[in-house]
């Protein structure tokens, strides 16, 4: 079986970029006006820890298969939702071949995830981010600016598992990875200051480091 770049079909990654430069030379007193990017103001979710093990039926480490693997959350009610992503290089025409972007969703959404490591694979990147849903009550939320009440913990967990061709060319895996996964899953209500409402906010957690990301 040769998948080449994609085992499933390809996703959009989203990027962004923002920069504010500001000068002047007069000394003055303002107030302080709401951001572009007030997202990156906001209290930082309190953070689920989240390990994935493989589950005991699946195939001998180096051997083709269907394998299935099962998030543990700790840190939060037990009322969690989850987002499972992931990545894989394989071996076609004496080169491996891995993916430059960042990790694609699978579609599954229980504590345990399944895919299929191919007989040409060297890897295969697991990545699931969980949130705890049982904040997310807007009968409960805040009505005035600085409170958090819908702002529940969230959390990433990671596995590698090796591939049949692991090490078969002799590539450094992960150097030029992206860290991102594809879309945003998780959603808090936050107050936003530039239109003086509260509205829910999409981010996600970089699956290197942890930290919350936002689409702006």
């Amino acid at each position: 079986m040769n998948r080449k770049l994609t085992l499933l079909p390809g996703v959009l990654m989203l990027a962004f970029t923002y920069a504010c430069d500001e000068g002047t030379t007069a000394v003055r007193t303002s107030m302080p006006s709401p951001s572009f990017s007030w997202q990156q103001a906001l209290t930082p979710p309190p953070t689920l820890t989240v390990t994935i093990e493989g589950d005991p039926n699946n195939p001998q480490p180096y051997e083709p298969g269907d394998y299935t693997f099962t998030a543990s959350v700790s840190g939060g009610s037990g009322n969690y939702a989850y987002h499972w992503f992931w990545r894989g290089c394989n071996v076609n025409m004496e080169e491996e071949w891995c993916p430059s972007g960042g990790y694609w969703s699978s579609g599954q959404s229980g504590s345990s995830f399944t895919t299929y490591l191919g007989a040409y694979d060297t890897r295969l990147d697991v990545v699931v981010e969980v949130q705890d849903i049982s904040g997310l009550d807007t009968s409960s939320c805040p009505s005035a600016p600085g409170l958090h009440a819908c702002n529940p913990p969230s959390g990433k967990g990671y596995l590698y598992t090796p591939g049949p061709l692991e090490g078969y060319i002799g590539v450094v895996h992960g150097s030029d990875w992206s860290c991102e996964v594809d879309g945003y899953p998780f959603v808090r209500f936050e107050y936003n200051p530039n239109t003086g409402e509260y509205e829910w906010v999409p981010y996600r957690r970089n699956t290197c480091s942890g930290e919350v990301e936002y689409p702006n």
